[in-house]
């Protein structure tokens, strides 16, 4: 069987059927005037990706159909891309945990908002009567993988948020340093050295 088929300036086809005896001989011809062209079954295979796996495009210089290229974002989407990523890794470096005491301690956005709402609070009777032992937080003392509770008093839970908003600061100025270098890459070798670490 064979297949009218035709391409774009990149080799991709835009369009295609099969040549087949519903078309007719003028039909056929009226095609090929307008930029179509008689390909085989094999090459029909390559273009969709059944001849080895991979897709086909057609060589606009040779006319050979060759291995569709890997594609390559323009630059800009790269950055783009490369900043996206940036947001997402300060995002979870944020909310990733912190230490504070020797203690490790989660630093989630319900942590955050907890917290400060009860530092807001720790000079009042109500903190004193409602947590007469200090505060419980739950935190994985160093070299354990189980989570207890540690008992904050009012300097603790003000020492636990002065250590989180540190955290999140210093996060927040790891991220807007990797983001200056890659707004600065003029390269994509550049942008490629930017390496957002675990």
């Amino acid at each position: 069987m064979q297949f009218f088929a035709k391409f774009d300036q990149a080799g991709e086809y835009t369009d295609l059927f099969p040549y087949d005896t519903t078309i007719s001989q003028a039909r056929a011809e009226l095609l090929q005037q307008e930029g179509f062209e008689l390909i085989s079954e094999e090459t029909w295979d390559k273009l969709v990706g059944n001849y080895d796996g991979q897709r086909y495009v057609k060589d606009m210089q040779t006319g050979r159909f060759v291995p569709q290229p890997e594609y390559v974002p323009p630059f800009q989407d790269a950055k783009n891309e490369k900043l996206e990523a940036i947001r997402e890794w300060t995002e979870n470096r944020i909310t990733g945990g912190f230490t504070y005491n020797g203690v490790a301690y989660d630093s989630d956005l319900d942590t955050q908002i907890t917290m400060q709402g009860i530092a807001l609070n720790v000079h009042t009777d109500e903190f004193a009567t409602r947590f007469p032992e200090g505060c419980p937080v739950r935190g994985y003392n160093q070299g354990s993988d189980v989570k207890t509770i540690h008992y904050l008093d009012a300097d603790g839970v003000l020492g636990f948020c002065a250590a989180l908003s540190l955290h999140i600061g210093q996060c927040k100025q790891e991220g807007w340093d990797l983001q200056s270098r890659v707004y600065n890459a003029n390269t994509r070798e550049e942008l490629d050295r930017i390496i957002l670490t675990e």
